[in-house]
């Protein structure tokens, strides 16, 4: 696997607050998707690889972050909790995602499509698709399932 110069391959994962972890979802965060054009999953990310996950200034992360570190820490992947600065208020948040979405070599989030309200997550998500070369895939767990919501045409190298 071709892997980006200066080491480790970066993937930021988010979800919204409102999802409740199912076994669906944990299993689709582990295996991803069928095929080679798309997210395939934790268990398919090259050894070395590290996972960017959001955590609040105060308080407890998210379920699906929460999640996802828990089956990071099962197959031994690193994971980086990033913050927002103390001190930025709203701005900080936004900051903290941009910096996400810049460091990240690909971006994977899970949306709440019941929600009217545009989301920290979705933000993110439309961050990441205007960035330049970024690979971003977006998905909604429907009822027992995940549905594909939305990807960047670009896929790295890995993820093939």
């Amino acid at each position: 696997m071709t892997r980006k110069r200066g080491g480790e391959i970066l993937v930021a994962i988010a979800g919204a607050y409102s999802l409740t972890p199912t076994e669906a979802l944990a299993k689709h965060i582990l295996l991803g998707e069928a095929g080679t054009q798309s997210w395939g999953g934790l268990s398919r990310l090259p050894i070395g690889s590290k996972v960017l996950l959001r955590h609040p200034l105060e308080g407890d992360a998210g379920p699906l972050e929460t999640l996802t570190a828990s089956l990071c820490a099962e197959l031994g992947i690193d994971i980086e909790w990033r913050a927002p600065v103390p001190g930025a208020g709203g701005l900080g948040t936004i900051h903290r995602d941009e910096g996400m979405v810049k460091d990240a070599d690909a971006v994977v989030t899970y949306v709440d499509q019941r929600r009217e309200d545009e989301g920290g997550t979705l933000r993110l998500t439309r961050m990441a698709m205007h960035w330049p070369n970024k690979a971003v895939w977006s998905f909604a767990p429907i009822e027992e399932n995940v549905a594909f919501a939305g990807a960047s045409d670009r896929v790295p190298v890995w993820a093939r």
